[in-house]
């Protein structure tokens, strides 16, 4: 089964909320993971730098706070009492990106 739910009636704080097994591990961990999305009012940049060949990204810690924490405290509502998520984004932020190097 796969479940989803959208809070779009706010565009300020408009996210979707999926859930969907995790691929096969080859044990039954008894886990599945849930993914939210959103549009933070904040942007990242990619930067390319010729010298060392490489891309960067420059992006604000903060920069997701609002969306991350609505759909955060929706993610806790759906999975119910005693239920304990692990938050990758707290780990690594993962929203919208804007490239800024060569075309």
């Amino acid at each position: 089964m796969i479940y989803g739910s959208k809070e779009w009636d706010n565009p300020d704080t408009a996210n979707t909320i999926i859930q969907a097994s995790l691929p096969p591990l080859g044990k039954d961990i008894k886990t599945t993971m849930m993914v939210g999305f959103g549009i933070s009012d904040k942007r990242g940049t990619w930067t390319y730098d010729a010298e060392t060949n490489d891309v960067k990204l420059d992006w604000q810690w903060e920069g997701d706070f609002k969306i991350h924490s609505r759909i955060l405290s929706r993610m806790y509502k759906i999975a119910g009492f005693g239920s304990m998520l692990g938050d990758t984004h707290a780990i690594v932020p993962s929203t919208s990106i804007r490239w800024a190097g060569p075309a």
